[in-house]
């Protein structure tokens, strides 16, 4: 692994930095990377090194064949990177962690977002402070090395369903701190798809039955970053982190444990993880055969007009298995701006939200035909862009999705609640209506979204074991 990892290499006497790119496979590389470079400047995208509280950027000078691999190649420094310290003692991990932690928020404090993590790309100086590879440049990297060195540095730490922001590093961070004191990522697959289903529907043990030595706080603090389900309360913020690190390293992260308790609490996990492996290989099973078995039985079950999606999920554990009703109503709208509609229709029952499901399909079979056609898809879920500032966008660019998305609850029993958000959707290239976009120029800028405040009821009941919305009514729909 440590062969594709950035490193020293000399030109003309003189040591860099190395990256490499497109190990054995140099023409492809530089081919991608010379049209790369041709739109978007390899100089005009930064890196930065954070030391105190001064930041400075790192740019690549180059490219540089040599020894038969092609690199790109920028100033060189001495240091380790954070793959390198996934492997140190978890006492040992803190500093670095923290180190990371205070740097990020140095940086977002100069108004750089750094984006989403990769343990290749973060490097750590012997002299002090951090270098952090241009994430642009990295991306791209990322692209011609081998898919177990992708799933390792980066599909590991990041959720596929977290936009780039606090959430996400944060994620990242409570990934990081498992690896280091349990030995193995959280979530592990041989594809980007399988990890990414397991991230999503996975139930993975908490740290204190992996290492029963782990103390209680530390082991929360990591779960609610990683661990989905009812009681998940919101992860922790960068400052938070910073603050709980500065904590373990005075308290220590351990506690001391009888070796009886230690057996009992690891025999526990293993029979917990059994039954959690099992639940998952059912439904990844049914995920994968729902519709064979359906087209078996639907000429049994069509005189009782049971639809193929009340089959599915009559005999599948729904996704939002164990959510309390708020979670339910989050859920259902979050996943709206992630086109999850198969967790949209694990939250409703008799048809509930029916339309806006069948608008997220269609939107997400569209961004999906243009991300085979073109290689890049032309929306940005809303939320994602209401973190970048909800910059002007120009067809065929656009927004689709929610934002201001406020619930409150009006009724206990049965459950009940008013939500409130803006929903923004592609505009027509011929659409009359304008948007409301964040900037304009011209006398008739063209119209690459349109949004509208809605404010509904939301009425839950009990199916079996499950709150599942069976009712959505419409109380407001303004521009």
């Amino acid at each position: 692994m440590n062969k594709y990892l950035p490193g020293r290499i000399t030109k003309g006497g003189e040591s860099y930095l190395g990256i490499p790119i497109g190990i054995a496979r140099n023409d492809l590389a530089l081919t991608r990377f010379t049209a790369f470079n041709k739109t978007s400047s390899l100089r005009s995208s930064p890196g930065w090194i954070v030391k105190e509280d001064n930041v400075s950027e790192w740019t690549v000078d180059g490219f540089f064949k040599t020894g038969g691999q092609l690199f790109l190649y920028g100033p060189y420094h001495e240091g380790i990177f954070l793959e390198e310290i996934l492997d140190f003692s978890p006492e040992r991990a803190l500093f670095y962690l923290l180190t990371l932690i205070q740097a990020i928020i140095l940086l977002k404090k100069r108004g750089i977002s750094y984006g989403k993590l990769q343990s290749d790309s973060v490097y750590f100086l012997n002299s002090g402070g951090i270098l952090f590879l241009p994430p642009v440049v990295m991306k791209k990297v990322l692209e011609t090395q081998p898919l177990d060195y992708k799933l390792h540095v980066f599909e590991s730490l990041n959720n596929p369903d977290l936009t780039a922001g606090d959430e996400q590093l944060s994620y990242s961070l409570g990934v990081l701190l498992y690896r280091i004191i349990c030995g193995d990522f959280p979530f592990e697959a041989d594809t980007d798809e399988e990890i990414h289903q397991r991230i999503r529907s996975f139930k993975i043990l908490s740290v204190s039955m992996v290492r029963p030595e782990v103390k209680e706080e530390v082991s929360e603090a990591i779960d609610r970053c990683l661990i989905h389900g009812q009681d998940q309360k919101s992860r922790l913020t960068l400052e938070e982190w910073s603050s709980s690190i500065q904590n373990w390293r005075k308290t220590g992260l351990f506690r001391n444990i009888l070796e009886s308790e230690r057996e009992n609490i690891l025999q526990k996990g293993a029979k917990i993880l059994k039954r959690s492996s099992k639940a998952y290989q059912r439904r990844i099973y049914w995920q994968k055969h729902w519709k064979i078995f359906t087209l078996c039985f639907i000429a049994l079950l069509i005189v009782s007009g049971i639809t193929g999606s009340m089959i599915k999920r009559l005999l599948a554990p729904r996704a939002t298995h164990g959510f309390p009703p708020l979670k339910v109503v989050e859920t259902f709208y979050n996943s709206i701006n992630s086109l999850n509609h198969a967790l949209m229709e694990d939250c409703v029952i008799k048809g509930a939200g029916k339309e806006i499901i069948k608008e997220v399909i269609q939107i997400y079979v569209t961004s999906r035909v243009s991300m085979g056609y073109e290689g890049k898809s032309h929306l940005l879920p809303a939320d994602q862009w209401d973190q970048m500032g909800r910059p002007a966008l120009e067809p065929p660019q656009s927004v689709y999705g929610i934002t201001d998305l406020k619930i409150r609850e009006t009724n206990r029993d049965p459950p009940t609640f008013i939500a409130s958000y803006r929903k923004w959707v592609p505009a027509a290239r011929d659409d009359p209506e304008q948007g409301s976009p964040a900037q304009s120029s011209g006398p008739d800028p063209p119209v690459a979204y349109k949004s509208f405040q809605i404010t509904e009821r939301l009425s839950l009941k009990a199916d079996k074991e499950d709150w599942v919305i069976y009712k959505i009514e419409r109380l407001e729909l303004n521009p």
